[in-house]
C-alpha cells in the first residue's frame, strides 16, 4: 500500500466567550463566563442562573478558524463543577460542536467543560 501523507490542521486563534452559544435550557441569565484555548483544545466554565433550566440544555462552537475539511474527532467533558456530575453527548460537523449536558444544571452552579478536537485536511 503506497504512502499517503496525511496533514494536521492548524487551528491556533484563541477563543472568546462568545465563539460558545447556550442553549435556554441553561437559564435566561446563564453565560461562559471564562475561556481558554483554539479550535483544536478548550476549556469553558459555564453558570447556569436564571429562569427557564431545563433538561439537556447545549453548548455549541462555532469552529472560529473555518470549517474543517472533513468532520473532526472530538472528545469533551465535564472536568469540574459545583453542580451535579452528569454525562455529555456531543454531534460535531466540519463548522459546529454542539455539546449536550445529560441532566439538568442547578442555578447558581458552575460547570467545567473541556475538550479535545483534532482533524486532518
Amino acid at each position: 500500500m503506497p504512502y499517503r501523507e496525511r496533514h494536521f490542521v492548524r487551528r491556533d486563534t484563541l477563543l472568546a466567550t462568545s465563539d460558545f452559544v447556550l442553549s435556554p435550557g441553561w437559564g435566561n441569565t446563564a453565560a461562559v463566563t471564562s475561556v481558554s484555548g483554539t479550535d483544536q483544545g478548550w476549556k469553558i466554565t459555564v453558570t447556569a442562573n436564571g429562569s427557564g433550566i431545563a433538561v439537556n440544555p447545549t453548548v455549541t462552537l462555532t469552529f472560529k478558524d473555518g470549517t474543517w475539511a472533513a468532520v473532526p474527532i472530538s472528545i469533551t467533558k465535564i472536568t469540574d463543577r459545583t453542580g451535579i456530575i452528569t454525562d455529555l453527548t456531543e454531534v460535531a460537523t466540519t463548522t459546529t460542536d454542539v455539546i449536550t449536558f445529560q441532566g439538568t444544571p442547578t442555578a447558581g452552579h458552575t460547570y467545567i467543560i473541556s475538550s479535545i478536537v483534532t482533524g486532518t485536511t
